[in-house]
This record gives structure tokens, C-alpha cells and sequence, in this order.
């Protein structure tokens, strides 16, 4: 829908604060068969865990129909948004990874990186074997050992995250680092790269340098320019926009892939509105037909 041009979504919303940051992401269908817009609030405060015993991602999503703007639901942002960041990959690797993929490496051992590994199996089947890099080693053992339950898979934590690399065609990186860690020296030629954590200036995952030679595929060309990987790289002069790709593109073949995506590929993943609106909507109908949920009356 958003290659086609039937959504509505103005630029995010960031502001820092003391001890963390807010986004405000808002957007929806111009029009069709899904009346659906949402307005996200989302707070990012990453020493919540230690703290608090909070999660680091939390907000809320209101959900509100087009044809009127009614409020239709509010609901918790944290699930919806760690699903559909692991969803926006789990798309890009589907259309821009090589299927002959066996290994993959995550960096990250937190909440979002076990949903990017479910959402790795359901495009991936194939693959064997995860490695899985932190910078604690002990948190890598433990989500380790619990994903390998959970999805049945050779899962297992590592100090060596170039050598990992090295055995990988896949690398996911999922954390809230303000320097990158991946170096360009580090990642094979034909690997396929999903930088997952960067959605505000100040954060890095991955070395400028890869962006020289790799294909570039974003969510939103502007926002990446703003507050992703792709605004590093694009600071230091290593990329001409123009060759950057939007996933919607990619999907609906407007830019095929046998003719456009070399080695490596980079997906940089800022999160869109858009992603959460689909999602919304989907919990907001399976609610409404389950019955779950608090009922009130927005207005008298």
C-alpha cells in the first residue's frame, strides 16, 4: 500500500529526555477496504530493565477510523511493536536475502532479537544454525538456551562475533548501541545485512563503509535519512540517495531483484506507522471477535 501511494504518514516525532527518548509516529490508509489510522507514543529508556523492571520499549497505540476519526482502541505499544520490527525483516529477507541461507548471526539477546529470530524461522526455514552475540555474554547463554527450546533450532552464544560473521549469510542487529560494532572487515560478500536497532540520530549498529559497495532497501527513504544507518553513511558522502530502495518497491517488483540487489545487502529498518496501523488493526479485529478487551464509551 505504501508503494502504491494509498498511505498517509507524516514524519516521526523524536525528543530526548533525561534518561531516554520519545517517538511520535502517526499514519494510516488514504482510503480502500482498511478505515484504519494510528497515532503512536513510544518512550525508549533503556535502563528501565535495570531500574524499574520495565520493559525498554513502551507507549501507546490510539487506533482511530478514517471515515470519521473516531477512537476505536488504545492499546499497549511494546508487543506490537517489537512484532511488527521483526515482521518489517522478516519481509526484507524474504524478498532480498539469497534462499541458499544456513547460518545467521544476531546481535542483540533481548526481546525484540526473540522476535526477529521467530520471524527469521517463519521466512527462513532453512536455517540450521544462530549465533548469538551481546555485550554480555551471560544474557547470550540464557536467551540462548531459551529460544533453542522454544523454536527447536541450534542456537548458541558467542564471544567472537567475526568469526560468527564469517559462518554467517545472514546478520541481524537488534540493540541500542551509539557506536557501530559490525565492521566492514567483519561481514561476507554476499551476506544479507537487517540493521533493526537504529531509529534515532545518535544510534549505530553498523560500519558506514559497508554502505559503499552494498545495495541499500529501507522502509521509508526519508526517514532512514533522518535518524537510521543510511544518515551516517549519507553524512560521510559514501552513498548517492539515489540508489537507495524502498522495500514497498522491492515487494511489488517495481524494482526486481535479479536486477537490482548485489553484494551485500543492507535493510535498514527505522520502523513506520504504517507497520504499526497493520498490526493494530489486526489485534483491534481479532479483539472485537473474541470478545477481549475493556469496553468504554469514548464519548457521551
Amino acid at each position: 500500500a505504501y508503494a502504491a501511494r494509498r498511505i498517509e504518514q507524516p514524519p516521526i516525532v523524536h525528543a530526548t529526555v533525561a534518561n531516554g527518548e520519545f517517538h511520535i509516529k502517526a499514519g494510516g490508509y488514504k482510503q480502500g477496504p482498511l478505515p484504519y489510522f494510528t497515532t503512536k507514543v513510544n518512550g525508549g529508556f533503556f535502563s528501565n530493565g535495570a531500574n524499574y523492571g520495565l520493559p525498554s520499549i513502551m507507549g501507546l497505540i490510539m487506533l482511530n477510523h478514517t471515515e470519521n476519526g473516531f477512537p476505536l482502541a488504545v492499546m499497549d505499544s511494546s508487543t506490537i511493536t517489537a512484532m511488527r520490527t521483526a515482521a518489517a525483516m522478516g519481509v526484507a529477507a524474504k524478498y532480498a536475502a539469497k534462499p541458499q541461507c544456513r547460518v545467521a548471526t544476531i546481535c542483540g539477546a533481548g526481546r525484540q532479537a526473540s522476535w526477529q529470530l521467530r520471524a527469521l524461522k517463519e521466512v527462513m526455514p532453512q536455517i540450521h544454525t544462530i549465533f548469538v552475540y551481546s555485550t554480555s555474554f551471560e544474557k547470550s547463554e540464557q536467551f540462548s538456551r531459551a529460544m533453542s527450546q522454544e523454536l527447536q533450532m541450534h542456537i548458541v552464544p558467542t564471544r567472537e562475533l567475526k568469526t560468527a560473521l564469517q559462518a554467517s549469510q545472514v546478520c541481524i542487529t537488534c540493540t541500542n548501541s551509539k557506536k557501530y560494532f559490525v565492521d566492514k572487515s567483519m561481514v561476507p560478500a554476499e551476506m544479507f545485512i537487517a540493521a533493526m536497532g537504529a531509529d534515532s540520530p545518535d544510534k549505530q549498529e553498523i560500519d558506514p563503509q559497508l554502505f559503499r559497495e552494498a545495495s541499500i532497501v529501507v522502509d521509508i527513504r526519508e526517514q532512514c535519512a533522518q535518524v537510521g544507518e543510511l544518515h551516517h553513511a549519507l553524512g560521510l558522502g559514501l552513498v548517492d540517495e539515489n540508489r537507495v530502495i524502498e522495500l514497498g518497491d522491492v515487494v511489488t517488483g517495481k524494482w526486481p531483484k535479479e536486477n537490482g540487489l548485489g553484494n551485500p545487502v543492507i535493510f535498514d529498518s527505522t520502523g513506520t506507522a504504517m507497520q504499526d496501523t497493520a498490526l493494530a488493526a489486526l489485534v483491534y479485529e481479532r479483539a472485537i471477535q473474541n470478545g477481549k478487551g475493556s469496553y468504554f464509551q469514548f464519548f457521551n
